[in-house]
């Protein structure tokens, strides 16, 4: 007879290698196809003739749609399920990715962003609802911290290609950045096709997982829901009331400004650098994210 000890830490690591690696890959597209403007921006302000008031517009834009769509794209997920909304909002924002590339006024530009912050803003919120409904409260938190990382590695990886890309510039007659915008905004169609076949809703449906496991797993979870379904309204008021939550989101809020900031404006600041090569720029940009990814990894281990 297995102790329990032994079944759940059996348990979690079979979640681990089988739902987080392809998260960690869904999330590394969407990071990338966010700030891949940052990029294109490299040719296209010059070829539109935006300035930069215009292109910070346009970032910021995206995180309107983004803000007030969020909660009503995870009411739709909880109501059709996790691996089918996922799955079509990978699909739609690929599409609104992709389709920068034909973008040519500010207009345009704008209404675009804005429609990508619409698409994305469901999936790293229903990414971690859906995590909650597979890991028990003893390794949800680690699991929610490991995927973190998948925002800096994105930027590690994407930076050197989206360097290379621009430099197709010319190529069938569409600019650098057009391509850029093409060819990073196909791997989340394709995926979102793929991620209502590789995903399963709920523990009871996972046949990789043993029976034995299966049933330890759904009665673990329920047993937590349950303790956290005695909650009550007023204790959830009272929770948000209290100033050491306000002082947590204003550090998240001033963190995301700096972070994002950086993502979206690096480039063009090393390009007034005097460095001209697109691919050089990269490899450059790449290397703050680096040491971000390889922080955030050695913080996890310290905190074990």
């Amino acid at each position: 007879m297995q102790s329990a000890n032994s079944v759940e830490s059996r348990v979690i690591s079979k979640l681990t290698r089988r739902v987080m690696p392809f998260l960690f890959l869904l999330y590394i597209v969407g990071y990338l196809d966010r700030i891949n403007v940052g990029f294109a921006a490299l040719q296209m302000q010059q070829q539109l003739g935006f300035n930069d008031a215009t292109y910070g517009a346009g970032m910021g834009i995206f995180f309107v749609g983004y803000f007030f769509f969020q909660v009503p794209s995870n009411l739709v997920l909880e109501r059709v399920g996790a691996r089918r909304w996922l799955g079509i909002l990978m699909v739609v924002w690929g599409l609104i990715s992709s389709s920068m590339a034909l973008v040519h006024t500010a207009r345009g530009f704008y209404a675009l962003r804005f429609l990508l912050g619409v698409a994305e803003c469901g999936f790293f919120p229903g990414v971690i609802f859906y995590l909650r409904n597979w890991f028990p409260a003893s390794s949800y938190a680690r699991t929610v911290a490991w995927f973190s990382t998948a925002g800096p590695i994105s930027a590690v990886i994407g930076s050197p290609i989206s360097g290379a890309i621009l430099k197709l510039n010319s190529l069938g007659g569409l600019a650098g950045w057009q391509w850029l915008f093409i060819l990073e905004g196909l791997p989340a169609i394709v995926l979102g096709f793929v991620v209502p076949f590789y995903l399963v809703d709920r523990p009871q449906e996972a046949e990789w997982l043993r029976p034995e496991w299966r049933s330890w797993l759904a009665e673990t979870l329920a047993r937590e829901q349950k303790s956290q379904a005695t909650v009550t309204r007023a204790e959830v008021w009272k929770t948000l009331c209290t100033g050491r939550v306000w002082l947590l989101a204003m550090v998240y809020l001033t963190v995301n400004i700096a972070g994002y900031g950086i993502m979206l404006w690096l480039p063009k600041l090393i390009r007034s650098l005097a460095v001209s090569n697109t691919l050089v720029i990269g490899f450059v940009a790449a290397i703050p994210y680096v040491a971000a990814a390889v922080a955030m990894v050695l913080d996890r281990k310290s905190t074990r």
